[in-house]
């Protein structure tokens, strides 16, 4: 069974094309290809856990209700079990996953070879590895906007030797990774740039990616995870500090939809990190992006 896995990167359309795929899901598979659902479909957020070793705890773990080993040891069997039955229902020849946090959770080259076996087992034995890389200064800016909106109150960027920042942005590092597990010839690396995507289109350069022909009939969806601009930005992050978006690790009602309304207003103009923070990462992923 061949399996396209595509692994992100983080803020390069990943929740752009996750709900083209599930927008389409039946063209898809009139095509050959399995879209899972027991893995948190369409976005696949389960997906990583697989890996995860027996003592790894995170937010997604918590948001799924792995406390102890046993939780987790239950959690992946439960997923695999799943994948497994829906393989089986479907006789697709192909299965397709997109899960940015393959590449951002899946830090260590152990989970990486984890997560091949797991679908060895499941019956892969052809892989695609398919990841975006986008200018880490780009990067950064996207990531920090993303952590204001989800409550986060830092004032600025961090620096870029911050580890999630930093895994995410060394591009070189990840390429290494990936490919010592999957091997060379198994990666699809592409440069998100609209000035680089087939079309000029993020889905058109997927569709090629996954070798699927492009059709009239498929459809398209809205522009997703807009920005905010500067002022929206630090409104929000003041807001984040005066009304949490959790309260005891439960979402706070007074919150609201005050997210959305915070796009619809404040979308002008495009947050640009400060020129100091700029430098910092433009020198620091000089050699990794060459």
């Amino acid at each position: 069974m061949k399996c396209f896995l595509h692994i992100g990167t983080e803020k390069t359309a990943t929740t752009t094309l996750q709900r083209f795929l599930h927008l389409n899901r039946e063209k898809f598979a009139a095509c050959g290809f399995l879209l899972p659902k027991n893995v948190c479909y369409p976005y696949n957020h389960k997906l990583p856990i697989l890996a995860y070793n027996n003592s790894r705890r995170d937010d997604l773990t918590n948001i799924n209700g792995i406390y102890t080993e046993k939780h987790l040891i239950q959690f992946q069997e439960k997923i695999k079990e799943g994948i497994k039955t829906e393989i089986t229902k479907s006789n697709q020849p192909t299965i397709l996953f997109s899960s940015e946090h393959i590449q951002s959770r899946l830090t260590e080259i152990d989970e990486i070879e984890r997560l091949k076996t797991t679908f060895e087992d499941l019956g892969v034995d052809d892989f695609t590895i398919i990841v975006y890389l986008r200018d880490p200064v780009e990067i950064a800016g996207s990531l920090y906007s993303t952590s204001i909106i989800n409550g986060h109150i830092i004032s600025t960027p961090p620096p870029p030797q911050n580890p999630y920042f930093n895994n995410i942005c060394n591009h070189k590092n990840t390429l290494i990774k990936f490919e010592s597990v999957f091997g060379k010839d198994n990666l699809k690396v592409r440069i998100f740039d609209k000035e680089e995507f087939k079309h000029g289109s993020i889905i058109d350069d997927f569709l090629d990616a996954i070798d699927m022909p492009l059709t009239s009939d498929l459809i398209l969806p809205d522009n997703q995870n807009e920005g905010l601009s500067h002022l929206g930005l630090e409104l929000l992050r003041r807001v984040n500090k005066k009304v949490p978006m959790f309260i005891d690790n439960e979402l706070n009602p007074v919150r609201a939809d005050i997210v959305n309304y915070f796009k619809k207003i404040f979308n002008d103009e495009k947050y640009v990190i400060p020129k100091n923070t700029f430098l910092e990462y433009e020198s620091e992923f000089k050699e990794s992006n060459e």
